[in-house]
């Protein structure tokens, strides 16, 4: 009796105990909708970081999403085409059946489809455009969602290298958004910070224009008339940038080292219309498209003397000229930094 006496008060704390931890484990419990239901409302970004080429997903309720995929190639042309080619396409699909791999991963199960209307190809205004499968996904595979929190020690190196997240701060130990890993393509779809509007955090640094020549071995002109000028560089150096207003529009400039005409612009839109000219001895094209904000424009440059690719971009009702504004930008013989 006295034996019996001393176990009940332990099997009482025992069971108190475990009930705790139940309980918590209940509250703890992400279900596969609760994990979908993330994702809802996010844009998620494959990309090189530099605007050449991008996949994005936007996603909708139950995993649902539409998606685009884009790139310029200017470097492939012909007689038929002079301006290039544009590899791209427009589909929908799915990630479904999702299945808890651990407390910060899930395995999910892709559906793909074209969107319809589109041609295999077709040349329009001295572009070639070609529809091709998206770049980064397939239909009918499984790809890895790993969820904010997730630790950065044990990822694959491939991931890692398309989160940029060493380019943003090497300090990171836990990823700081959703991320979907496509394991047998190695690629990498990044979300957004909590907070922001943005697929993933900014890698530009913002900084003066002599500093901007020291990283980057490049120096843009400044149009006449330019106000609320502001320098960036692209962490590692590889891209220089400057933003600027004129005329009460706002204008983006790049520059790039590249070994052949290529967009750097990071403008995504159905282009409608380009024009061919020249920056100084420069092959050059303008292409325009409509916008929210009124008419989108950018314009590209390729000096192969030293291989640096140039772009100019712009969105509003009221642009400048783009040639003018090019010609003032573009300063020759720009050599890369040491």
């Amino acid at each position: 009796m006295k034996l019996m006496k001393k176990l009940i008060p332990c099997l009482l704390v025992c069971m108190l105990a475990l009930t705790a931890v139940l309980g918590a484990s209940a509250e703890n419990t992400v279900s596969g909708n609760d994990v979908l239901a993330q994702l809802n409302g996010q844009t998620m970004t494959f990309s090189s970081g530099v605007g050449a080429w991008s996949t994005e997903l936007q996603f909708g309720e139950n995993g649902s999403f539409s998606g685009l995929y884009h790139d310029s190639e200017m470097g492939e042309d012909a007689e038929e085409y002079p301006n290039g080619t544009v590899y791209g396409c427009l589909f929908h699909g799915t990630l479904s059946d999702p299945e808890q791999v651990d407390t910060n991963t899930w395995k999910l199960h892709v559906s793909l489809t074209a969107d319809e209307g589109q041609v295999p190809e077709t040349i329009e205004d001295g572009i070639r455009y070609v529809t091709t499968d998206p770049y980064g996904l397939k239909d009918g595979q499984d790809v890895i969602l790993y969820l904010p929190g997730t630790p950065v020690a044990g990822l694959p190196e491939e991931l890692l290298f398309w989160t940029h997240l060493r380019e943003y701060d090497a300090n990171y130990t836990e990823l700081p958004f959703h991320v979907i890993w496509n394991e047998s393509g190695e690629s990498g779809f990044v979300g957004e910070m909590p907070g922001t509007m943005v697929g993933m955090m900014n890698p530009w640094a913002e900084v003066s224009a002599e500093e901007l020549a020291e990283r980057t071995g490049c120096r843009f002109g400044l149009p006449e008339g330019a106000e609320d000028v502001r320098c960036f560089v692209l962490n590692g150096g590889e891209m220089a940038e400057m933003q600027f207003t004129l005329n009460g529009c706002r204008l983006t400039a790049r520059i790039a080292a590249a070994a052949a005409f290529t967009d750097i612009s990071g403008m995504y839109y159905a282009w409608t219309s380009t024009e061919a000219f020249n920056v100084a001895q420069c092959p050059a094209v303008i292409w325009t498209a409509p916008a929210e904000e009124g008419q989108a424009q950018v314009c590209l440059w390729y000096d192969a003397v030293p291989g640096l690719m140039y772009s100019v971009s712009a969105c509003g009702d009221a642009c400048p000229d783009l040639k003018t504004v090019a010609e003032a930008l573009y300063i020759p013989a720009q050599t890369e930094a040491e």
